[in-house]
């Protein structure tokens, strides 16, 4: 169960930081501490997700957790880029796309 959780982990990392870097983020580190940054947020969300025990709606739960993840990768990115549209565009297309991945491979 935990080697699974670490691959996920991992893979949405690195699903997010390529696509950072498709986005045109190219500087190693920026790549590296958004990396970081998706290790730190996926690690909390599934923490979170697996421990609470909150009365509502599973896909309330989930579309909150994923929010508070865009925002808290965009506030924290945004100190070492700047804040801007693009970055939190790009952000937002990252966790898109993790998001997607994610549910075809894993069905969760």
């Amino acid at each position: 169960m935990v080697r699974s959780y670490l691959f996920a982990m991992f893979l949405t990392a690195g699903i997010e930081t390529l696509g950072m870097w498709c986005c045109g983020y190219r500087q190693r580190r920026v790549l590296s501490y958004f990396f970081g940054l998706n290790l730190i947020s996926n690690l909390a969300v599934n923490w979170f997700y697996q421990h609470t025990q909150l009365d509502i709606p599973d896909e309330w739960l989930v579309f909150s957790l994923e929010t508070a993840v865009v925002l808290f990768e965009a506030a924290a990115l945004g100190l070492m880029t700047g804040y801007n549209r693009k970055m939190l565009t790009c952000v937002l297309i990252t966790n898109l796309l993790s998001f997607g991945c994610g549910k075809i491979i894993f069905g969760f």
